[in-house]
């Protein structure tokens, strides 16, 4: 009965570490410019605009005699569910600002469209909600040439949104534009995007800065590569203990059993209970999505075992 006790200890441990990981937002990009540009993300530019980045920052630059053109930096992937894109974006003084800011582009073919909210002649801010079936904007002048963009989908609403405090933690979003719909292309699939551009003919040198791009989705269409950060130090141990509790009651009953003669570690009935509580443990955790392989198949061997005998 201790031992059983036991078990079942351990397996709340394992539990309770892997549900600190957070199943709402499974795929995150965290980009801040500080090294190689995250896998999932790709930059273009055209016209003589190029994409530099320079201690922890991306710089947009179009050099002076150039007309109309841009700069970008993407997702390879597409955003399925709730998402939230966020950047920040400034100007330096003295240089040319450009339409600058973050852009989601809506992917069905039978109607495209896109959102963005950016800078646009100096301090204004515009929020242009362009994905069909809506086709609006709405514009604001805080007189700042820095400030957080923010595009966020909760269940059928897209909010457009900027906070013009971007070092005070992101707690001062005012919504520029919203819209609500069940139309295929406004919740569907998106890209998510930062962007830099000169589309007024103008042939001033433009520059724009880009830091803390945050990109997060519930789920994705196309190829996602998921970040090589560490897991938390508190998960890992919760972890490395529920397996060892594991490791440490199924070694003790099986010399127990080996000494009982009696080959068994409970009865049918409790055994059955037990795997078919591991069982649906180890299927919401893979379909929540936050279950690296290692620790899924740690997990699926562990109810695969609680299944066979022991040896007498």
């Amino acid at each position: 009965m201790r031992n059983h006790h036991i078990g079942r200890l351990a397996f709340l441990l394992i539990l309770f570490g892997l549900a600190a990981t957070d199943c709402r937002a499974a795929f995150v990009v965290n980009e801040n410019f500080s090294g190689a540009l995250d896998p999932n993300l790709t930059a273009s530019a055209n016209n003589g605009w190029t994409i530099s980045t320079v201690t922890g920052e991306a710089i947009f630059d179009k050099p002076g005699g150039n007309g109309n053109g841009g700069a970008s930096i993407g997702t390879n992937y597409q955003l399925t569910g709730d998402f939230l894109i966020r950047a920040r974006t400034r100007f330096e003084s003295g240089i040319s600002p450009a339409e600058s800011g973050v852009l989601d582009g809506h992917t069905v073919a039978s109607n495209p469209g896109f959102n963005d909210v950016f800078f646009i002649n100096g301090t204004q801010i515009n929020a242009n909600m362009f994905a069909s079936p809506f086709f609006f904007s709405n514009s604001s002048n805080p007189g700042v040439m820095d400030a957080l963009f923010q595009i966020r989908r909760v269940g059928a609403t897209i909010f457009l949104e900027y906070d013009t405090t971007p070092t005070s933690g992101a707690t001062g979003f005012v919504t520029l534009s919203q819209a609500t719909s069940s139309d295929a292309n406004f919740i569907g699939p998106v890209t998510a995007n930062i962007f830099a551009t000169q589309e007024f003919g103008s042939t001033d040198p433009n520059r724009v800065i880009f830091d803390d791009l945050f990109i997060s989705s519930d789920g994705v269409l196309g190829l996602f590569i998921p970040s090589a950060g560490v897991p938390e130090p508190g998960s890992l141990a919760l972890l490395a203990l529920s397996l060892f509790g594991f490791a440490f009651t199924r070694a003790r009953c099986r010399s127990q059993a080996r000494r009982s003669g009696t080959g068994s570690l409970s009865s049918r009935e409790t055994r059955r209970a037990n795997v078919s509580t591991r069982s649906q443990f180890v299927k919401s955790m893979q379909a929540c999505g936050s279950v690296g392989p290692f620790v899924s198949h740690m997990i699926s061997l562990i109810t695969w075992r609680s299944t066979k005998p022991y040896p007498g």
